[in-house]
């Protein structure tokens, strides 16, 4: 069976909802699996084992999204696929996928249902991962369990080991901070972070390295500005950098967002800090056992972004999780 899962972006719904290709490659290896998304969100799948091959969308807007929607529909429906899923539920990826094969399956409460062939119900409100497994059940598939892949290649675990060693990190004996998200209401308050880091640098004896992407690295250095102690910022990463650096870290603190699902890929213990998202829906922590979570019930976003919790609250958190074996 040729299946096309659609999942346009953003990139942490684009590795999350690759979860049911691991699901379906599983349930059947025979099963040839495709994946359409935006052009640079696919940088999570790259080598993905259940995953025959990506189909990508360039980003445009207004009247020029229109070519490029057409185009990747010919594509599509070249490849004469027997199921399509539309995973995102927005009106261009319903039609894409009705479109795009003989057995169309979407979510019974899309405004566009009456374009799929078969219809999925909501079963709970759970982890997103989870809830997208339910796309599955028109196939006779119904689990709650899968993993997830992130090709940390060799080269990449090279470079962020040599960077270690002439930091003189061993492994395991560190802590990385991610304290920086694209999404200003899901990033803790960076004055906190530093009070965090600062604790965990004076009283658990730890270095603390900060990790950062494109565009966030003034941030990771307001961060060390609010900082008594002296914290490392690690070298420009990509992905699969950032990756390795996770498998070799004692723990990742970390805001709910992308990061926080991909380090599920990497075995790496993690505590996520969340205020106005919700954990049951968006913290990995019900499937991945390396997964925790901080937050306050009540807690919404704030002018200062504290969502609540004060820097002991985190810290102490943290020193649970250090003396905790998997």
């Amino acid at each position: 069976m040729k299946i096309l899962l659609i999942q346009i972006d953003p990139f942490g719904d684009v590795f999350i909802s690759s979860a049911l290709a691991d699901v379906l490659k599983k349930h059947d290896p025979a099963y040839e699996i495709h994946y359409c998304c935006r052009q640079g969100f696919h940088k999570t799948l790259r080598n993905h084992p259940a995953l025959a091959k990506l189909h990508l969308i360039k980003h445009t807007s207004g009247a020029k999204s229109l070519l490029p929607v057409l185009k990747l529909l010919f594509q599509l429906r070249k490849e004469r696929f027997d199921v399509a899923i539309d995973i995102q539920n927005k009106p261009y990826t319903a039609f894409l996928a009705c479109l795009s094969a003989k057995k169309s399956i979407g979510w019974a409460n899309s405004r566009l249902k009456f374009l799929f062939s078969d219809l999925a119900q909501r079963k709970c409100f759970s982890y997103h991962a989870l809830r997208r497994l339910d796309l599955l059940a028109p196939l006779g598939i119904q689990t709650d369990k899968f993993n997830y892949y992130l090709d940390i290649d060799a080269g990449s675990q090279k470079r962020m080991y040599s960077w270690l060693e002439e930091q003189t990190l061993l492994n395991g004996h560190f802590i990385l901070c991610s304290p920086v998200s694209p999404i200003a209401f899901k990033q803790w308050n960076l004055k906190l972070y530093a009070q965090v880091l600062d604790k965990i640098i004076s009283e658990k004896k730890l270095p603390v390295v900060l990790l950062w992407g494109p565009g966030e690295k003034s941030t990771v250095e307001e961060v060390t500005g609010y900082m008594q102690e002296k914290a490392i910022i690690a070298p420009p990463t990509d992905f699969f950098e950032a990756g390795a650096l996770m498998q070799r870290a004692a723990l990742l603190l970390c805001n709910d967002g992308g990061i926080n699902h991909i380090s599920a890929a990497t075995g790496v213990k993690t505590l996520a800090v969340f205020g106005s998202t919700s954990p049951d829906a968006w913290s990995p922590a019900p499937v991945f056992h390396t997964h925790h979570h901080i937050y306050k019930a009540g807690s919404k976003a704030s002018a200062d972004n504290s969502f609540g919790l004060s820097a002991q609250d985190v810290f102490e958190k943290m020193t649970e999780l250090l003396t905790k074996k998997l």
